[in-house]
């Protein structure tokens, strides 16, 4: 695909169906959430995005999210600060994926 060069949003909760040929703001033929309730798209619609505050000021590219209307709540760093400082011990599990040699420093 030209011009792609793989970012995309996660979504949870629904699902949408687009062409990606088709001109930029007329992709995205249909958004429903996942019963199929169709979700509305109008002037007067109102929704909620959830993402980092990184993406939120126009990080990896999402630069139309920049645009001064959107607001973050919680800062990421903030939120893991907490959560940290409430579980008192972060204890990760390593799974196989990376392995530390013992002769490594």
């Amino acid at each position: 695909m030209s011009g792609s060069d793989g970012r995309f949003p996660q979504i949870s909760g629904f699902k949408f169906a687009f062409t990606y040929t088709n001109p930029s703001g007329s992709r995205v033929s249909s958004v429903t959430l996942n019963n199929g309730t169709p979700i509305p798209n109008g002037p007067s619609a109102t929704y909620t995005f959830a993402t980092n505050d990184f993406v939120n000021t126009g990080g990896d590219s999402y630069a139309v999210l920049n645009d001064g209307q959107g607001m973050s709540r919680d800062l990421m760093a903030n939120v893991l600060l907490e959560y940290i400082k409430a579980k008192g011990t972060v204890s990760p599990v390593v799974d196989g994926r990376i392995t530390k040699n013992s002769a490594t420093p």
